[in-house]
């Protein structure tokens, strides 16, 4: 496989209708606007900017709705290792597509403006786009983020993190997470890079920190909450299972509905944020996710739920050793001493738990490794199956073994 060089060549110059004077502009969201289920529609010519599964999956939802995707951009082609998913789906199906680095060229926006796209979609996009790429499409440029965007609103990466941390439920009281269609074009300020050259900010908020608060700000165009089932309240679980291919389904239906309202003489730009209904939170780290085992047993394993795998939520033993907790559950019952043992649990294939006590109730939970805590950093190890993680350790029952 050849090394990726070229750059976004335009398929020919094109004189680019007027969409101010054909359509009246909407500045509300599309999920406020009721249209028959069914409704046929006219395809849009869309093009996608994103990687991996959520951008694979919606080039191919897009095609299958009857919508024309005009072009892809990508992570880079390198030799020796298999494209990205999304690229690979453009090349079987005959669609232009480039590679990241080829939206800072400086006639790129001409060339891609040029393929007459309706409408851009960030999917899973790692790239930071010049502002005037942003810009080429009369229809906006919308990407998903996973969180709601009013009073439970948190923008940055690690929004489902929060989420969790911070007990999102339901109306019935289950745990949920929630997520949104928001404009990349409009509403966030731009991001001056050293070469002179503005750009907007990623969708995903991957900066360090937002100190001009600049992320996921852009018009709001749909959101909801998403009930997590029992099985996958953990977020790695959440966002595999339940809120990726949630996702891309929300983005499919509001894409249909932007066509619908394109037929009928509208396009909508989405409902402006207001400033401190949304909160920009850090990417989590290990500080983040440390447990306080006197509180209640439901808010230990939304902790744990939180940091699963990635940072790990962890607590102390008696020597000041880490130890980190994943897969927990709650135990209902009597509130042992927190951070007593009630029992070790064996399982089959190797594998055990611990039940420890907490503030209210106890909570089940494998072990995955420890380490001498060292504040912030993450300590390296291999998996550890609990059981014989616990006897190797010479924890008893009825005595307290994490603080």
């Amino acid at each position: 496989m050849a090394v990726e060089t070229e750059g976004i060549v335009s398929p020919q110059s094109v004189e680019i209708p007027d969409f101010n004077t054909q359509f009246e502009f909407v500045d509300d969201r599309i999920d406020h606007w009721d249209v028959e289920p069914n409704t046929p529609f006219s395809p849009l010519k869309i093009g996608v900017m994103g990687s991996g599964k959520f951008a694979d999956q919606y080039v191919r939802g897009a095609i299958e709705a009857g919508h024309e995707i005009v072009f892809v951009v990508g992570p880079a082609i390198i030799e020796g290792k298999e494209p990205d998913a999304v690229r690979a789906t453009a090349k079987e199906f005959g669609i232009p597509n480039f590679k990241f680095s080829s939206l800072t060229q400086p006639d790129a926006a001409k060339n891609l403006k040029d393929f007459e796209p309706d409408m851009l979609i960030a999917a899973s996009l790692t790239a930071t786009v010049p502002q005037e790429v942003a810009e080429i499409a009369p229809m906006d440029f919308w990407g998903w983020h996973p969180s709601r965007a009013k009073e439970d609103g948190y923008r940055g990466r690690s929004a489902p993190n929060w989420q969790r941390i911070n007990e999102l439920t339901d109306e019935k009281g289950n745990p949920a997470i929630g997520m949104c269609v928001y404009s990349l074009s409009r509403g966030e300020e731009l991001i001056p890079s050293e070469n002179g050259v503005n750009k907007k900010p990623l969708p995903t908020g991957s900066l360090e920190n937002d100190p001009n608060d600049t992320l996921d700000k852009g018009p709001i165009l749909a959101e909801k909450l998403v009930t997590l089932p029992e099985d996958a309240t953990t977020v790695i679980s959440a966002f595999n299972n339940v809120l990726l291919p949630q996702g891309v389904e929300y983005m499919l239906e509001i894409t249909n509905k932007m066509a619908i309202a394109k037929d009928m003489g509208l396009i909508f730009r989405g409902q402006p944020q207001v400033d401190g209904e949304g909160n920009y939170q850090p990417p989590i780290e290990k500080k983040h996710v440390k447990i306080d085992l006197t509180k209640p047993a439901h808010s230990i394993k939304a902790m744990i739920d939180a940091g699963t795998f990635n940072p790990g939520a962890w607590v102390e033993d008696p020597e000041g050793n880490m130890v980190t907790l994943y897969e927990s559950a709650i135990e209902i019952g009597y509130s042992p001493e927190p951070g007593k043992l009630v029992e070790m649990v064996e399982l089959k294939e190797g594998k055990g738990h611990v039940v420890i006590g907490t503030g209210e109730g106890f909570i089940k939970a494998g072990v995955l490794r420890d380490g001498k805590m060292d504040g912030t950093k993450e300590i390296k190890g291999k998996p550890t199956d609990a059981f014989q993680f616990a006897n190797d350790k010479g924890w008893q029952r009825n005595i307290t073994i994490l603080k």
